[in-house]
């Protein structure tokens, strides 16, 4: 997905983003609950994560807690900006069609999220997190090296197309929150560069075994992550290809072809 750019060289998302700064400059906004309208939904349990069944809370800052709370209205986002695009549709839109499917509060919706820059950041930042630290946890530091890195490209190819729309969406915004928000862009590069040092971390492991053949680690790594990224260019579920296969297939350019484990 391509930056949008006017003329002057500001993005709109610059231009959104500046228009509610002054929103931000009053007051970041507190933990505030957003009820769905279901009376029955209020009595479940807030630990279910189904649309329609908990009482959403939605925080400015997005802590990792409060990301997970609203994760059926970031999905909804989503699914929203994967069929009309990052601006294809008014905030107004987003708002009331997020809160007609997940059942939450439309005014609540638009004190949590007041413009599109702050959901997209949200829908970002959720998704790098969970993609990360899933991946994180998922290591076995006892493990090989061959078997943990394959691992790793099995669980990365299975969440990478999960989570497509918002890793396209992180191209476009990362960019415009370098320049205009430097601390939301801290956070998801912090999260990146530590997936990044967790794959160099297992390349050097298995040079050190013997089994992989790379003479610099962070080389290689930059080239495993950009084979990931490519992921999103070219793979389409109707070709035929299932995920396993597909996972079955990026596990082996990378053990094989980057990282010059022998057959």
């Amino acid at each position: 997905m391509r930056m949008v750019h006017m003329r002057n060289g500001t993005s709109p998302f610059t231009i959104e983003f500046r228009r509610s700064t002054p929103f931000f400059a009053r007051s970041r906004i507190s933990s505030k609950a957003i009820h769905t309208r279901n009376p029955e939904a209020r009595r479940r349990p807030l630990g279910d994560a189904r649309p329609n069944d908990e009482t959403l809370h939605l925080t400015a800052d997005t802590s990792p807690h409060a990301l997970r709370a609203t994760a059926p209205v970031l999905d909804c986002a989503a699914r929203l900006f994967a069929e009309h695009g990052s601006r294809g549709l008014p905030m107004s839109d987003l708002t009331r069609r997020i809160a007609a499917r997940t059942g939450a509060d439309t005014a609540a919706l638009r004190r949590a999220f007041p413009t599109r820059f702050d959901l997209i950041h949200a829908v970002v930042l959720r998704s790098t997190r969970e993609c990360v630290e899933g991946q994180l946890a998922a290591d076995d530091p006892e493990s090989r090296a061959v078997e943990r890195m394959s691992a790793l490209v099995v669980r990365h190819v299975e969440t990478g197309w999960r989570h497509r729309t918002a890793t396209a969406l992180a191209h476009e915004i990362l960019p415009v929150l370098r320049a205009v928000h430097p601390t939301r862009h801290r956070e998801i590069g912090t999260l990146n560069r530590a997936y990044r040092e967790h794959i160099r971390g297992i390349v050097a492991d298995g040079v050190l075994e013997g089994v992989f053949h790379v003479t610099d680690p962070g080389r290689a790594t930059d080239e495993v992550l950009d084979t990931f990224d490519s992921l999103l260019h070219w793979y389409r579920p109707e070709g035929g290809l299932s995920l396993d296969d597909l996972g079955a297939v990026y596990v082996d350019l990378v053990i094989h072809h980057h990282l010059g484990c022998p057959r």
